[in-house]
């Protein structure tokens, strides 16, 4: 199916008025970026439209009113199920968030119109339809002060390079993507690589997704680093307040309670880890350690990629002592902040 901008002059002025998808993103604390949005031809057909018209009113009460955070999920989603943009929202669903998130989930795309067919059959087509006001606007995002964590595929990542090389705009991007994964962090805000929800390969990386956002929500506001004392599991637990601005009032407490564990209950036994055989700094599946070192007579807390980072500290102290081993650096820097709380009390 040749790549377009979709025929319906209903759906295109929606997007006029909403350039995203579900949460308002300037509120939201979780972003997921994508290239474009993309649609079944007959979406503007009746009965079904009118539940895109509801979504698009208020993407977050109608996750809460449906228990899905997207009307493509809906059983009766009449159209094929592996076009037009279902098969991403599928996949997405996967992830494990409810409607407890339904505020704080955004969904926005570099194009703001709807689209049928493959971008990547006419890249010419896609770059002529970007808006520069629409484009300025996503890098704001990342560049005002927010607690914003925002996802993005690699392949929208080329599409914000190149458009980096024409506009003044993501200057915040490198000239060239790094052969690893991408993440850059400036004013409280994240930007975080991840596989596309098309791909067969973001399976994998589908509980990392989850942890990322929970650790995100939970440490909110600075409240992660400054109102806590005690075990890793204090840290969690002392979190609430934080996710409970984040999340809607009814479920906080849920979500707070799967904070509880999560960093104890997330932790990697070092025997199931191997050396990466094409990167001997790393291991098999990427983890990240967290330290204990002695620092001018003072026990110290380090933490960062196992197990490159221990054997810096190694070189650099003397001695580093491996206390925790995880597959998601934001659970290893909560835990090393919690350890670092703890030793100096």
């Amino acid at each position: 199916m040749p790549f377009r901008e979709h025929h319906s002059l209903e759906l295109r002025t929606l997007f006029q008025a909403k350039p995203y998808q579900g949460a308002d993103p300037a509120k939201a604390a979780i972003v997921f970026l994508s290239s474009d949005a993309n649609y079944a031809p007959e979406i503007s057909e009746p009965p079904f439209f009118n539940y895109i018209l509801e979504y698009h009113k208020d993407g977050a009460a109608f996750w809460m009113k449906y228990g899905k955070h997207h009307p493509f999920l809906l059983d009766q989603y009449p159209f094929k199920k592996t076009q037009g943009g279902r098969r991403f929202h599928k996949t997405f669903s996967k992830i494990g968030l409810d409607s407890r998130y339904a505020e704080q989930v955004s969904f926005i795309e570099l194009l703001d119109i709807p689209t049928i067919g493959n971008k990547s059959k006419d890249r010419k087509l896609f770059d002529s339809y970007a808006n520069l006001e629409h484009l300025k606007w996503i890098d704001q995002l990342y560049l005002k002060p927010a607690n914003r964590l925002i996802f993005v595929s690699r392949g929208v990542l080329r599409d914000m390079v190149r458009l980096r090389r024409n506009t003044e705009l993501f200057q915040w991007l490198p000239k060239s993507l790094p052969r690893d994964k991408f993440e850059t962090s400036a004013n409280g805000n994240k930007v975080q690589e991840i596989y596309h929800f098309s791909s067969s390969h973001i399976h994998r990386q589908i509980n990392l997704i989850k942890n990322m956002i929970d650790a995100w929500l939970a440490k909110s506001v600075h409240e992660w680093e400054k109102d806590y004392t005690g075990t890793a599991i204090d840290a969690a637990r002392c979190s609430q307040k934080a996710v409970a601005r984040r999340l809607t009032s009814h479920s906080a407490k849920e979500v707070v309670q799967d904070m509880n564990v999560k960093l104890g209950s997330e932790e990697i036994d070092p025997r199931t880890v191997r050396p990466d055989p094409s990167n001997a700094n790393w291991t098999t599946p990427r983890t990240y350690g967290v330290y204990a070192v002695t620092r001018d007579g003072a026990a110290d807390i380090r933490f960062g990629n196992h197990p490159v980072r221990q054997r810096e500290l190694e070189r650099e102290f003397g001695a580093a002592t491996l206390i925790a081993l995880y597959n998601d650096r934001e659970l290893a820097k909560a835990r090393a902040k919690a350890e670092r709380k703890t030793h100096h009390a």
